[in-house]
């Protein structure tokens, strides 16, 4: 009995341990402080119109453009990934990318989450592209979804819709520009206070040099 015991109870730590060793990760391209600073006094307008507290806004340190979720992931598969991505970051560019008009996702009707646009004259196409390819040679299941661009600013607490009065606020100049020449690799945490964010890997763009 003692060694059935012994195997069972084996066999549960080898379980939460390969629980322990994955990670909730996605490629994302940072954004600089000044551009932070711009989309947060956005976030800080509308959130004075969001009397009833319905959306949870993201603190400014959080702030990126998602290139590449992938959710749960071994921790042996992430040197693959950062590999994987840096050589195929290494064919592209340091670039210049902008945030522009407000957006309600994933419609303006039912909107979840406030976001900013962000654009960049196909730069963040080409990158989250390559980071696509790169992620599926290291074993990464396709991403059926197609890519979009954009800052988050906030997302509906559970059970609740972002105010459809948020889309009356008089809208605000995010236009600033911002340079991309990384990818970073970060690990997402979850609690109750929302998301932590922390960045795992940085992989710079070619020349890694800011563009004029």
């Amino acid at each position: 009995m003692t060694g059935r015991h012994d195997t069972r109870a084996r066999a549960t730590s080898e379980a939460a341990g390969e629980l322990r060793a994955t990670r909730r990760l996605f490629f994302a391209a940072p954004v600089d402080v000044e551009a932070g600073v711009v989309a947060e006094r956005v976030a800080h307008t509308l959130a004075a119109g969001d009397a009833d507290s319905s959306v949870r806004w993201v603190p400014r340190a959080n702030y990126h453009v998602t290139l590449r979720f992938l959710g749960p992931t071994p921790d042996a598969q992430i040197p693959d990934l950062v590999a994987a991505v840096r050589r195929e970051s290494a064919g592209q560019e340091a670039f210049l990318a902008s945030l522009g008009s407000l957006l309600w996702l994933p419609s303006p009707r039912r909107p979840r989450v406030v976001a900013l646009s962000v654009e960049s004259e196909g730069g963040l196409e080409a990158l989250a592209a390559g980071v696509e390819r790169a992620v599926c040679r290291a074993g990464v299941a396709p991403e059926p979804r197609s890519f979009h661009p954009h800052l988050t600013l906030g997302r509906a607490r559970r059970g609740r819709r972002v105010p459809p009065g948020l889309r009356e606020v008089a809208p605000v100049d995010a236009d600033t520009s911002f340079p991309v020449d990384a990818a970073l690799l970060f690990e997402s945490q979850l609690s109750q206070r929302g998301a932590r964010y922390h960045a795992l890997e940085r992989i710079p763009l070619g020349a890694s040099h800011h563009p004029h």
